[in-house]
């Protein structure tokens, strides 16, 4: 492999990669959150204005379509930086913590 000249710790290797891996999923978790949530949503006011007490459901497809539609494709973004910030330090700590105790942690055992 070819060096770039930089070199880290492995435990700062682990917290950059994480929080990268926590943005990256948020990326796919966010709208796929904000589908199934409107969906949640659409359903039990569907159950107020009914007054039955079947629950009707909703097409995710639908929903995201019309998300699409009335917001364009950043509608189902909303809320993702707050869902990005929170998934960026829990991965962060995990990976860089996990990466911090790994050489540590005896493996013949004690």
């Amino acid at each position: 492999t070819k060096s770039v000249g930089l070199t880290l710790p492995p435990s700062v290797i682990g917290f950059v990669s994480g929080a990268g891996g926590g943005c990256a999923q948020s990326l796919v978790m966010g709208p796929t959150s904000f589908i199934v949530t409107a969906c949640v949503s659409a359903m039990n006011n569907n159950d107020d204005n009914e007054g039955d007490d079947e629950s009707t459901p909703v097409s995710a497809i639908e929903v995201a379509k019309r998300v699409v539609r009335e917001r364009g494709i950043g509608g189902l973004y909303r809320g993702s930086s707050a869902v990005a910030v929170r998934q960026a330090t829990n991965w962060a700590s995990r990976q860089g913590f996990t990466e911090f105790v790994r050489p540590r942690i005896p493996v013949g055992g004690v």
